[in-house]
Protein backbone atom coordinates (compact mmCIF):
# COMPACT_ATOMS: atom_id res chain seq x y z
CA UNK A 1 0.00 0.00 0.00
CA UNK A 2 1.49 3.70 -0.41
CA UNK A 3 2.91 5.40 2.40
CA UNK A 4 3.90 9.13 3.25
CA UNK A 5 6.99 9.77 4.24
CA UNK A 6 5.86 10.75 7.78
CA UNK A 7 4.66 6.58 7.77
CA UNK A 8 6.62 4.30 9.58
CA UNK A 9 8.63 1.41 7.32
CA UNK A 10 6.83 -1.04 5.97
CA UNK A 11 6.29 -4.39 7.88
CA UNK A 12 8.18 -6.62 5.58
CA UNK A 13 6.23 -9.95 6.00
CA UNK A 14 3.08 -7.89 5.46
CA UNK A 15 4.76 -6.21 2.25
CA UNK A 16 5.64 -9.47 0.45
CA UNK A 17 2.61 -11.20 1.49
CA UNK A 18 0.67 -8.08 0.28
CA UNK A 19 2.87 -8.60 -3.37
CA UNK A 20 1.90 -12.19 -2.91
CA UNK A 21 -1.90 -11.90 -2.87
CA UNK A 22 -2.55 -9.38 -5.41
CA UNK A 23 -0.25 -11.32 -7.78
CA UNK A 24 -1.54 -14.44 -7.50
CA UNK A 25 -4.69 -14.58 -5.27
CA UNK A 26 -4.80 -15.43 -1.50
CA UNK A 27 -5.81 -19.23 -2.46
CA UNK A 28 -2.86 -19.77 -4.46
CA UNK A 29 -0.38 -18.57 -1.88
CA UNK A 30 1.40 -20.94 0.69
CA UNK A 31 2.85 -19.83 4.12
CA UNK A 32 5.64 -21.28 3.06
CA UNK A 33 5.76 -19.15 0.03
CA UNK A 34 5.54 -16.05 2.52
CA UNK A 35 7.88 -16.94 4.95
CA UNK A 36 10.40 -17.62 1.94
CA UNK A 37 9.87 -14.33 0.07
CA UNK A 38 10.24 -12.87 3.51
CA UNK A 39 13.37 -14.21 4.23
CA UNK A 40 11.61 -15.37 7.73
CA UNK A 41 10.94 -18.89 9.55
CA UNK A 42 7.60 -20.45 9.40
CA UNK A 43 7.02 -20.02 12.81
CA UNK A 44 7.26 -16.21 12.43
CA UNK A 45 4.37 -16.62 10.27
CA UNK A 46 2.28 -18.81 12.61
CA UNK A 47 2.79 -16.08 15.49
CA UNK A 48 0.39 -13.91 13.29
CA UNK A 49 -2.41 -15.79 12.43
CA UNK A 50 -0.90 -17.34 9.60
CA UNK A 51 -1.91 -16.65 6.27
CA UNK A 52 -5.51 -15.86 6.98
CA UNK A 53 -4.21 -13.99 10.00
CA UNK A 54 -1.92 -11.44 7.41
CA UNK A 55 -4.60 -11.12 4.91
CA UNK A 56 -6.90 -9.78 7.18
CA UNK A 57 -4.27 -7.35 8.77
CA UNK A 58 -3.82 -6.32 5.20
CA UNK A 59 -7.17 -5.84 4.92
CA UNK A 60 -7.73 -4.31 8.02
CA UNK A 61 -4.76 -1.58 7.89
CA UNK A 62 -6.76 -0.68 4.43
CA UNK A 63 -9.79 -0.38 5.88
CA UNK A 64 -8.18 1.63 8.58
CA UNK A 65 -6.57 4.20 5.49
CA UNK A 66 -9.83 4.13 3.82
CA UNK A 67 -11.64 5.95 7.03
CA UNK A 68 -8.91 7.77 7.83
CA UNK A 69 -9.28 9.58 3.90
CA UNK A 70 -13.41 9.80 4.65
CA UNK A 71 -12.84 11.30 8.23
CA UNK A 72 -11.27 14.40 6.31
CA UNK A 73 -13.73 14.34 3.22
CA UNK A 74 -16.65 14.63 5.78
CA UNK A 75 -15.40 17.22 7.79
CA UNK A 76 -15.26 19.91 4.43
CA UNK A 77 -18.09 17.67 2.62
CA UNK A 78 -20.45 20.95 1.34
CA UNK A 79 -23.04 18.74 -0.40
CA UNK A 80 -22.54 20.89 -3.84
CA UNK A 81 -20.80 20.82 -6.70
CA UNK A 82 -17.02 21.07 -5.83
CA UNK A 83 -17.68 19.11 -2.82
CA UNK A 84 -18.49 15.97 -5.16
CA UNK A 85 -15.61 16.79 -7.56
CA UNK A 86 -13.30 16.92 -4.65
CA UNK A 87 -14.68 13.96 -3.31
CA UNK A 88 -14.25 12.02 -6.24
CA UNK A 89 -10.38 13.09 -7.22
CA UNK A 90 -9.52 12.34 -3.40
CA UNK A 91 -11.22 8.82 -3.38
CA UNK A 92 -9.84 8.11 -7.39
CA UNK A 93 -6.02 9.56 -6.22
CA UNK A 94 -6.55 7.17 -3.22
CA UNK A 95 -7.60 3.56 -5.22
CA UNK A 96 -5.16 4.38 -7.33
CA UNK A 97 -1.89 4.54 -5.14
CA UNK A 98 -3.51 1.23 -3.70
CA UNK A 99 -3.02 -1.26 -6.52
CA UNK A 100 -2.26 -4.05 -4.75
CA UNK A 101 -4.87 -3.94 -2.33
CA UNK A 102 -7.33 -3.24 -4.68
CA UNK A 103 -6.27 -6.05 -6.68
CA UNK A 104 -7.33 -8.15 -3.63
CA UNK A 105 -10.70 -7.04 -3.39
CA UNK A 106 -10.67 -7.57 -7.26
CA UNK A 107 -9.69 -11.28 -6.51
CA UNK A 108 -12.40 -11.74 -4.06
CA UNK A 109 -14.86 -10.57 -6.82
CA UNK A 110 -13.24 -13.92 -8.37
CA UNK A 111 -14.45 -15.65 -5.06
CA UNK A 112 -10.94 -15.85 -3.95
CA UNK A 113 -10.48 -16.43 -0.10
CA UNK A 114 -14.12 -17.31 -0.18
CA UNK A 115 -13.74 -19.45 3.18
CA UNK A 116 -13.11 -15.68 4.48
CA UNK A 117 -16.44 -14.84 4.21
CA UNK A 118 -16.99 -12.54 6.83
CA UNK A 119 -13.79 -9.75 5.68
CA UNK A 120 -17.03 -8.45 3.59
CA UNK A 121 -19.34 -7.75 6.24
CA UNK A 122 -16.45 -6.41 8.07
CA UNK A 123 -14.48 -4.03 5.88
CA UNK A 124 -15.85 -3.79 3.09
CA UNK A 125 -19.95 -3.16 3.68
CA UNK A 126 -18.84 -0.37 5.87
CA UNK A 127 -16.81 1.62 3.50
CA UNK A 128 -19.71 1.63 1.19
CA UNK A 129 -21.52 3.06 4.38
CA UNK A 130 -19.31 5.54 5.19
CA UNK A 131 -19.16 6.88 1.73
CA UNK A 132 -23.20 7.03 1.68
CA UNK A 133 -23.01 9.08 4.93
CA UNK A 134 -21.11 11.70 3.29
CA UNK A 135 -22.49 11.88 -0.16
CA UNK A 136 -25.83 11.37 1.81
CA UNK A 137 -28.01 8.58 1.85
CA UNK A 138 -30.90 10.77 -0.48
CA UNK A 139 -28.43 11.19 -3.00
CA UNK A 140 -27.08 7.74 -3.73
CA UNK A 141 -31.30 6.47 -3.76
CA UNK A 142 -31.36 8.56 -6.88
CA UNK A 143 -30.56 5.99 -10.11
CA UNK A 144 -28.29 8.48 -11.80
CA UNK A 145 -25.88 8.77 -8.77
CA UNK A 146 -25.50 5.57 -7.33
CA UNK A 147 -24.84 4.66 -11.78
CA UNK A 148 -21.79 7.13 -11.63
CA UNK A 149 -20.76 5.13 -8.36
CA UNK A 150 -20.84 1.74 -9.97
CA UNK A 151 -19.24 2.96 -13.57
CA UNK A 152 -16.51 4.60 -11.51
CA UNK A 153 -15.79 1.14 -9.57
CA UNK A 154 -16.04 -0.95 -12.43
CA UNK A 155 -13.96 1.46 -14.81
CA UNK A 156 -11.01 1.73 -11.89
CA UNK A 157 -10.82 -1.78 -11.37
CA UNK A 158 -10.89 -1.99 -15.01
CA UNK A 159 -7.88 0.58 -15.29
CA UNK A 160 -5.72 -0.89 -12.79
CA UNK A 161 -5.27 -4.03 -14.52
CA UNK A 162 -5.01 -2.47 -18.07
CA UNK A 163 -4.77 1.10 -18.27
CA UNK A 164 -6.32 3.27 -21.08
CA UNK A 165 -6.12 3.13 -24.80
CA UNK A 166 -5.14 5.76 -26.66
CA UNK A 167 -6.68 7.14 -30.20
CA UNK A 168 -3.72 5.78 -32.23
CA UNK A 169 -4.83 2.09 -31.10
CA UNK A 170 -1.62 1.99 -28.24
CA UNK A 171 -2.35 2.33 -24.69
CA UNK A 172 -0.75 3.18 -21.46
CA UNK A 173 -0.28 1.44 -18.70
CA UNK A 174 -1.82 2.42 -15.21
CA UNK A 175 1.29 3.37 -14.04
CA UNK A 176 2.06 5.88 -16.32
CA UNK A 177 1.08 9.23 -14.92
CA UNK A 178 -0.61 9.97 -18.32
CA UNK A 179 -2.72 7.24 -18.03
CA UNK A 180 -3.50 8.95 -14.53
CA UNK A 181 -4.43 12.24 -15.81
CA UNK A 182 -6.15 10.71 -18.53
CA UNK A 183 -8.33 8.43 -16.58
CA UNK A 184 -8.82 11.02 -13.99
CA UNK A 185 -10.55 13.35 -16.10
CA UNK A 186 -12.49 10.89 -18.04
CA UNK A 187 -14.32 10.03 -14.76
CA UNK A 188 -15.06 13.69 -13.61
CA UNK A 189 -16.22 14.08 -17.45
CA UNK A 190 -18.74 11.38 -16.70
CA UNK A 191 -19.66 13.46 -13.14
CA UNK A 192 -20.36 16.51 -15.16
CA UNK A 193 -22.21 14.99 -17.69
CA UNK A 194 -24.51 13.35 -15.33
CA UNK A 195 -24.74 16.15 -12.73
CA UNK A 196 -25.80 18.36 -15.82
CA UNK A 197 -28.43 16.25 -16.94
CA UNK A 198 -29.88 15.92 -13.60
CA UNK A 199 -29.92 19.67 -13.01
CA UNK A 200 -31.04 19.93 -16.79
CA UNK A 201 -27.77 22.02 -18.03
CA UNK A 202 -26.26 21.86 -20.90
CA UNK A 203 -22.26 20.09 -20.11
CA UNK A 204 -18.96 21.81 -20.16
CA UNK A 205 -16.48 21.23 -22.28
CA UNK A 206 -14.33 18.55 -21.60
Amino acid sequence: MAVSPQDPPPDPVIAVALRLFAGIGYDAVTTQMIADAADVDLTEIHSRGGKAGIYERIIAEFFAAQNALFDELSDAYAHDADSARTFLARVLDFYLDNPEAMALWLHRRLNDAADLAEIDHRYRMPVFQRGAEIIGPELLSEPDLLMIGNVVTWSLYGFLNGGVALQDGTHLDPDDPEARRIFRAQMHRLQDLVLAARAGEAPGPP
